[in-house]
């Protein structure tokens, strides 16, 4: 009777050991979902739509409609459309394997496409849209002047142009893109369209 009642003692406790990290388990869980719950949709709807972030919205567009403005002050160059993209989103925090949480419960970000149209040759609006000054085009050296062969800037553009997109071998160049920070100015190519982006 003894060793009857000590199994039966044993598998009790081993049951209520198991019972208890059960249990525990499902505390930890639901701790862990209420201390790191998100902001509801609404909340996050209330704060992306605040008076703060419409002014800071209006600042943005009104910068990127300066840009634009100066862009279509070049000879050669006719403003037809801008497209605005303004989003918001939760940021991506990774799972709960990845320790990549965002210190922001929102993000948002404004991107303006604007299309125009040229007058005359390419190669010929590029020098006076560098002369315009509007953004420091590509990499520069110590100096200030343009990398010679570097994709993003005016020079490698007019290359382009009159080489008709081909190294002297007849390898193809890169695409002679516009760069700078936050701006980008691509176009079609006579012998390569541009694709839809």
């Amino acid at each position: 009777m003894t060793g009857t009642v000590a199994r039966w003692w044993h598998r009790v406790g081993r049951r209520c050991s198991q019972v208890g990290g059960l249990l525990l388990a499902f505390v930890l869980i639901g701790l862990t979902k209420a201390c790191s719950r998100e902001p509801s949709e609404r909340k996050l709807r209330a704060q992306a739509t605040s008076p703060g972030a419409e002014s800071r919205r209006a600042a943005e567009e009104r910068q990127m409609q300066a840009l634009i403005q100066r862009l279509a002050a070049v000879e050669g160059l006719e403003h037809t459309l801008t497209r605005f993209n303004d989003s918001c989103a939760r940021p991506y925090n990774g799972s709960i394997f990845e320790h990549m949480r965002s210190p922001y419960v929102l993000t948002c970000s404004m991107r303006a496409v604007a299309y125009f149209g040229v007058r005359g040759d390419m190669s010929e609006v590029l020098p006076r849209i560098r002369a315009a000054g509007i953004a420091t085009w590509g990499p520069h050296d110590n100096e200030g002047r343009e990398l010679p062969h570097a994709a993003g800037t005016v020079t490698h553009a007019l290359s382009y142009h009159r080489a008709r997109g081909r190294h002297p071998d007849g390898s193809l160049m890169s695409a002679p893109t516009l760069t700078a920070p936050g701006l980008r100015i691509d176009w079609d190519r006579a012998d390569l369209p541009l694709p839809h982006r």
